[in-house]
């Protein structure tokens, strides 16, 4: 049996749920992400912030629909900001949304899991 969505709900689409915990998936089947990971970011070699990290570790997974999961991080970023080290970037974020829909598209092309 899976354990129901964290409440409250702030924002629910297909296949995501912005909780009170963080983000999870619908219907709960893999482990909810906590607020507190939702900023984590990548790094260049010279230690500049390039992407936020989860779209990318997502856009690799072919059960994800990456537009709907960019749809709830967006949200989840706003919603617990106060969560994150530092502020939410706009244009990180699309750049990460971009760099995240090619992968998706090359995993799926690719047939990787």
């Amino acid at each position: 049996m899976t354990e129901p969505l964290s409440e409250p709900i702030y924002y629910q689409n297909a296949q995501w749920a912005v909780t009170a915990y963080g983000i999870e998936q619908v219907p709960p089947s893999s482990g909810p992400i906590p607020a507190s990971d939702i900023a984590f970011t990548r790094k260049d070699s010279k230690g500049h912030v390039i992407y936020y990290d989860l779209p990318l570790h997502m856009a690799g997974k072919q059960w994800v629909n990456i537009e709907l999961f960019l749809d709830a991080f967006m949200r989840a970023l706003v919603k617990h900001e106060a969560a994150h080290r530092g502020p939410i970037s706009l244009k990180l974020f699309i750049e990460t949304a971009d760099a995240a829909r090619d992968l998706a598209q090359e995993s799926k092309q690719n047939g990787q899991l």
